[in-house]
């Protein structure tokens, strides 16, 4: 089985049971309140803790309703704001967005974890790339070892909860990371994936 079909069987499975197929005799619009035949949205902010201003316009969207949901990049400048306020606001929708990436020409970021520990991931400078070139190696195990470093670093007390992941991008998918990325989340018991890019 490649990576590429596990990452599709796993949105498959996502989607298939985000719809109602008539099992439960009320639907999820019905459960939710709203009246039969309503149609919701859900809109997401991305890429919140990369600065201060993306912090800000999430938190005044979440706080006047325009958004309902959002993601934290833990390896970002801004994450311990985001944090911050995503711990003092439990009942807020946020997930993390890991990130292996940074691709931004001046304005970069690096691994959580000691990068001697993940050198595939990072660049000279010892940035994340800014984006994986088809012949680059990436090392399943570092990937490993730099998303469950995110995700202690989001329960080490900065933030209260981690309930879903956004994915890291899909190029990964050539090198194993989906498996290391599923492992990781299922081995620190976190609640669930949203992948947001499967295509490029």
């Amino acid at each position: 089985m490649t990576p590429s079909f596990i990452l599709r069987a796993l949105l498959l499975g996502s989607l298939l049971s985000t719809f109602s197929v008539g099992v439960s005799a009320q639907t999820l619009v019905e459960r939710l309140g709203y009246p039969p035949g309503t149609k919701l949205i859900i809109v997401h902010a991305d890429d919140l803790g990369e600065t201060h201003s993306v912090n800000a316009a999430a938190i005044k969207a979440l706080q006047g309703g325009t958004i309902n949901s959002a993601s934290l990049m833990v390896p970002c400048p801004w994450f311990p704001e985001i944090a911050d306020y995503a711990k003092s606001h439990p009942d807020a929708d946020f997930g993390l967005h890991l990130t292996l990436t940074s691709e931004r020409v001046y304005y970069r970021w690096g691994p959580v974890a000691p990068a001697d520990k993940v050198p595939s991931l990072v660049d000279q400078s010892g940035y994340f790339h800014h984006d994986w070139e088809e012949n680059e190696h990436v090392n399943a195990k570092e990937v490993e070892v730099e998303l469950r470093a995110q995700i202690e670093r989001a329960r080490d007390g900065r933030s209260s909860h981690a309930p879903r992941f956004a994915p890291v991008p899909t190029h990964h998918e050539r090198q194993g990371s989906v498996r290391r990325y599923a492992a990781g989340g299922s081995r620190v018991q976190v609640a669930g994936f949203r992948y947001q890019r499967l295509v490029r």
